[in-house]
Formats: C-alpha cells, sequence, structure tokens
C-alpha cells in the first residue's frame, strides 16, 4: 500500500453515507496503489528496504478487547496520567459512556457522562484545559452522515483516576459541553486532535474523495456559547474508495512534534518543527506510516499515540478486535 499528500484543490461538500461507506470499504481492499509523495512511492509492507524506511514498524497484536460493551470502538486515546490504561468509546447509538482498558484488552471500568447525550460518538483526545498540568478527555460527539447539524459538541472532562476501579460504571463529574460550528455549512467528520502546546482542538472531515478539511477550535473553548471553527487547513490521501480516501482518526503526540493521521487502510505523519503551528505543520510533506488494514482490521476508526509518542496504537470496530501496537525504529 502506498500513501501521498498532493496539492490542495477545491473541496466539496462531503455527504457520505454509513451504510452506502461501508459497504465501499468492503469493495475497496483491493485497491491501486497510489504514490507516497509527487515522485516517490514507499510501498507499506512490501519488503524489508521498503518497511526499513518507515519511522515506526509494522503493527503487532498486544491484546484482544475483551470487554463485552465494547462492539464498536470508534475514539481510542492513551491515558497520561494512568499507567497502562487505554481509554475507548462506542460509535453511534451508544450511551454517554467511556471504557478504561488495560494494555491487556481487558475492562478495567465503565464511566458514564452524566447529563449529556450521545448522537454520533466518533473520536476522543487527551489534553490541556482550564487547569493548568491537569489531563483532561475529550470526546468528540461530531459524526454527521448526512452533513445536516448545524453544530458538533465536543465533551470536556477532567482524566479520572482509575487506580482501584472496578467495573462497575462511575459517574463522571463536570462535564463541560464544548459547542462548535462550522463557518459555511455542515460536514462530516470523524478526527477530533487536541494540541498539547496551545490547547487548541482540531477537527478533521472525512471525504471519500480524498481531500479533507482541517477545522480549528482555538484555547479556551467556551462551554457557554458556541465556538465557530477556522478551516486552517487541507489534507489529501491518495488511492481508490473510501478504504483509502476517507479520514477516520488521528492523534498529535503528549510533546506536539508528531501527528498521525489514518484512513481505513493508509496513514500519513508529520513531524512538527519547534516554533510550527499544527496548521503549518500539515502543510508540509508528510511521511507514510503504517496501519494493518482490511481484512484484519475491518474497520479501523482509532489511532492513539503512546505517552512518549514513541508508539502508537489501532483499533477497529467489532467484537474482541485486536489492538496492534507500532513502534518507533
Amino acid at each position: 500500500m502506498q500513501m501521498a499528500m498532493a496539492a490542495t484543490r477545491r473541496l466539496g461538500r462531503p455527504h457520505p453515507l454509513r451504510v452506502f461507506l461501508v459497504g465501499l470499504v468492503a469493495l475497496s481492499n483491493f485497491a491501486a496503489p497510489a504514490p507516497s509523495r509527487a515522485d516517490e512511492a514507499v510501498p507499506i509492507g512490501g519488503g524489508d528496504t521498503a518497511e526499513a524506511a518507515l519511522p515506526f514498524s509494522a503493527g503487532v497484536v498486544v491484546a484482544t478487547v475483551v470487554g463485552g460493551a465494547i462492539t464498536e470502538a470508534s475514539g481510542l486515546a492513551v491515558s497520561r496520567k494512568n499507567a497502562g490504561v487505554l481509554w475507548v468509546h462506542n460509535d453511534s447509538g451508544e450511551k454517554p459512556r467511556i471504557f478504561a482498558i488495560g494494555m491487556d484488552g481487558k475492562l478495567i471500568a465503565t464511566y458514564r457522562l452524566p447529563g449529556v447525550s450521545a448522537e454520533d460518538y466518533e473520536d476522543m483526545a487527551i489534553g490541556r484545559g482550564p487547569r493548568l498540568g491537569v489531563d483532561y478527555l475529550y470526546v468528540a460527539d461530531i459524526g454527521d452522515n448526512l452533513a445536516t447539524r448545524s453544530s458538533v459538541v465536543v465533551f470536556r472532562v477532567r482524566e479520572p483516576d482509575t487506580t482501584g476501579a472496578s467495573g462497575e460504571i462511575d459517574l463522571l463529574d463536570g462535564v463541560a459541553a464544548l459547542e462548535l460550528r462550522y463557518p459555511d455549512h455542515p460536514y462530516d467528520a470523524q478526527t477530533l486532535m487536541a494540541d498539547p502546546l496551545t490547547g487548541d482542538l482540531f477537527l478533521i472531515t472525512r471525504d471519500v474523495g480524498g481531500e479533507s478539511r482541517v477545522f480549528r477550535a482555538p484555547f479556551p473553548q467556551s462551554a457557554s456559547a458556541p465556538t465557530t471553527l477556522e478551516q486552517v487547513a487541507r489534507i489529501n490521501f491518495s488511492g481508490t474508495g473510501p478504504s483509502d480516501l476517507a479520514v477516520t482518526a488521528g492523534d498529535i503526540g503528549a510533546f506536539g512534534k508528531l501527528i498521525v493521521v489514518r484512513t481505513y487502510n493508509q496513514a500519513l505523519l508529520w513531524e512538527r518543527a519547534r516554533g510550527e503551528s499544527v496548521a503549518e505543520a500539515l502543510a508540509g510533506v508528510p511521511v507514510p506510516t503504517p496501519v494493518v488494514g482490511s481484512p484484519t482490521e475491518p474497520q479501523g476508526e482509532a489511532i492513539a499515540f503512546g505517552p512518549e509518542a514513541k508508539s502508537y496504537f489501532t483499533l477497529s470496530e467489532g467484537i474482541e478486535q485486536p489492538l496492534h501496537r507500532f513502534d518507533r525504529r
């Protein structure tokens, strides 16, 4: 598999249907390869030479997620507060709750977000918040397959301490609803990223044509009034079909240096220079980085860096899915 970031061009209004998209994903598993750069092809998994050129190694299975309630893992974040803990949530149609699991894939605890809705949770991130030095979880209720929502919501809550937590449901207090509005019209989006350096939040739209828009919600985000998003970048994936083209997840490493964005079958990695904004980094040329992809990872909609960005993890929707780890070379 090969990847690319091309010059930006006009992006049409997205209008993917989930059923239509999932069907196309199944048909696109044998998509023709796409160049990773305008003048260079770097095949993924195409041999030792190609693999050695990648900054991260191929994925290895570290666990199988066995929590019975985790059936459509769409968001993933690796805790920076609780060693060995990952946060997961299900896709649309789920209750307003998140799950803490261990690196062994076993459920630690389930946490409800009281007083909020769950229209279409698509991603989550860990980042800064109102209190300095405190880690916050951001749960993105941003899915909009028909592109009809006038505004979307990201829920912010202090990351709980999972020490001694059981599998019973616990309540999270102090959940803030951050209403975000696009500057022009609704979009479907599945990706939320939090910049650990500035506190800004970023939404990336999903477009089956391959070019996605990146919107920024500057820090501090208001919990009392809507925030109008600002478009700051575009990302272009090359390939054939939504399995290569539709952006499903992304993350920024804990030190703000590495940025990863994935589709079902591809991922791109940017290295951010000192003093650069996220938008400036995304304007640069990325390098391909591996994901497992179909059919082993049938619907990969989650990716997250480890605490020091020395590795990243991916997870697919489905029952008892494998958790993959990709290590920095």
